[in-house]
């Protein structure tokens, strides 16, 4: 699960860069916000409670499944928005409704005790090792569609390690190290800009380390857009210094799993021991308890901040509004401690689970680049568009093309079809940026784009953070679809997924793509081309609504 790897992706960024990004920060409920009226890019939802709402009342609560590592339902922004399952007598120690899930009062918790978890490239390459390492790359084997998966197994389960032994970060700090030895004696100057080196090559008698040291920064500003002509390279060691010490704290339990499961031969071993389960076994399917809190031995809950952004409050004075009170919230725990890869067993349990106990939309702030029992996902992902359930997806953070490096869940089917009910969402930011440097995208792959940027939600232990990630944009999303179903409760889940999609109208304005310093025009980054808007939702609703409107498309399929 890039939960916790995405974070330390935006700690890298934000941490090594920040003094050379606006530090003006958005008000509280900006991603609520409209852009004319307010002067902020958010989905104009309080336009839509003034103008559209106001003399209506939801006629239903709709259950959002909150697939993540838990939910504090002590926080008192959320109080009274968790899920209840009336048909279970807390406590008793017995399955009263026959669902197979003992005591599951408030959603289940597939992950039990299991503490230690790792990247399903690691685990893969546990997986596969006795299999094919050390084979010689014959002819018949290049041709050996598992033996092309392992080599790409290989490359990423080295580029994971590379990363959890901070050498990416130690790899910048010696080519920046060097460029300020040699750039400040060669200008004789103490401080070094960008903008001194940027367009400058090392004289042709430097030695190739700094020729080389050269050439790699300059890629690697390239695809910072965060780094101005106005930083010093001084700035930035002092920066990444200090990332380096914090991402190794984060990353020190990682490695220990990593390193154990390669060790001891078994990609399942901490799971096994702590959980009792083994992951690559499909029957067994009500492994772990109730216990839906999230880890207390950690001051972070993502399936609160996910909450938060979809229910808090509103009008409370208390932290941020949330998108809509006319919901349950029905956790469902796939994760526990700090981590790593969502197994995909789990995810399809949680899926079905949630499907089964009511949840009309469920919202998954997670992915990953391998997903070895992705049938087991798709005949989920399946069974809730049967059952006419909407799954909201983050695209994820890593400023990559998913069109051409697919990522999962994933929009399609092992045949290669579309999934109907499955959306998924980048983040799009408050201010003209308009589009998350850190975000992912893809013209055939990322539907819509929503507010992911510096989000104020709610946190465990009833405090609050700013976060931002796709991770936020999905429950924006997810949010929408369940305030339009809550005022609209007869609409199927096409019809819902319709008013959403209708609402994003293509955006032409250029903008940064992700990763690069390149201007493209921002309808080139999802299929819609826009933001989501619950102001022009929730009028396409209304329209979708009246008699003369369901005559007229009687014969489409919604």
């Amino acid at each position: 699960m890039k939960l916790y790897s995405t974070c330390i992706f935006l700690l890298f960024t934000s941490i090594s860069f920040a003094q050379t990004k606006n530090p003006a920060s958005p008000p509280h409920n900006w991603q609520l916000m409209d852009w004319q009226k307010d002067g902020y890019h958010g989905i104009s939802l309080e336009k839509a409670y003034d103008e559209l709402l106001a003399n209506k009342k939801p006629l239903k609560k709709i259950i959002v499944a909150v697939i993540d590592d838990g939910l504090d339902d002590t926080h008192p922004d959320l109080e009274g928005m968790e899920w209840t399952n009336k048909k279970e007598i807390p406590g008793n120690n017995i399955d009263d409704d026959k669902n197979g899930y003992v005591d599951d009062v408030h959603g289940w918790n597939f992950a039990g005790s299991l503490k230690n978890e790792s990247f399903e490239e690691i685990r893969e390459y546990v997986r596969l090792k006795d299999r094919f390492e050390n084979k010689t790359d014959t002819t018949v084997l290049k041709t050996d569609p598992q033996y092309i998966y392992w080599k790409r197994v290989v490359a990423q389960k080295n580029k994971k390690m590379y990363e959890l032994e901070g050498k990416r970060i130690d790899k910048v700090l010696n080519v920046v190290t060097t460029l300020q030895g040699y750039w400040s004696e060669r200008l004789a100057k103490d401080s070094v800009y960008i903008l001194n080196i940027k367009d400058r090559q090392p004289d042709a008698t430097a030695d190739s380390s700094v020729i080389k040291a050269q050439t790699f920064f300059i890629q690697f500003i390239n695809g910072k857009t965060s780094i101005t002509d106005s930083v010093t390279l001084t700035e930035i060691t002092n920066n990444l210094k200090k990332a380096k010490q914090r991402v190794s704290e984060i990353n020190k339990n990682w490695l220990l799993v990593a390193t154990t499961i390669i060790k001891e031969n078994d990609p399942a071993f901490y799971r096994k021991k702590e959980l009792g389960d083994d992951p690559y076994i499909k029957t067994t399917i009500n492994y772990g308890d109730s216990n839906t809190f999230p880890d207390n031995s950690r001051d972070f809950s993502h399936g609160t901040l996910c909450t938060g952004i979809i229910a808090a409050l509103r009008n409370n004075n208390l932290g941020g509004n949330g998108i809509t009170n006319s919901v349950e919230i029905m956790p469902v725990k796939i994760i526990n401690g700090w981590g790593g890869d969502e197994q995909d067993k789990d995810v399809a349990n949680a899926i079905k689970y949630a499907v089964d106990n009511g949840a009309q939309i469920i919202n998954m702030s997670f992915g990953k680049y391998f997903s070895p029992r992705k049938s087991w996902v798709d005949e989920a992902v399946k069974y809730a568009e049967q059952k006419g359930i909407l799954i909201i997806v983050s695209a994820m953070n890593e400023a990559t093309n998913t069109d051409s490096l697919t990522n999962y869940p994933s929009i399609f089917y092992t045949d290669g079809t579309i999934a109907s009910n499955l959306i998924k969402v980048g983040a799009s930011t408050f201010d003209s940026t308009l589009v998350g440097s850190f975000s992912n995208y893809g013209s055939k792959t990322v539907h819509v784009f929503a507010p992911g940027d510096s989000i104020y939600t709610t946190k465990i232990n009833k405090g609050y953070a700013s976060m931002s990630g796709t991770s936020n944009a999905a429950p924006v999303v997810a949010g929408l679809a369940a305030l339009i179903w809550s005022y609209y409760p007869t609409f199927t889940y096409k019809q819902i997924w319709y008013c959403i999609e209708q609402s994003a109208a293509p955006i032409k304005t250029m903008v940064t793509k992700p990763g690069t310093k390149k201007k493209v025009p921002f309808s080139s980054l999802s299929t819609t081309g826009g933001i989501v808007n619950a102001y022009q939702a929730l009028i396409i609703a209304e329209q979708m609504n009246k008699p003369s409107w369901k005559r007229k498309h009687k014969n489409e399929i919604f």
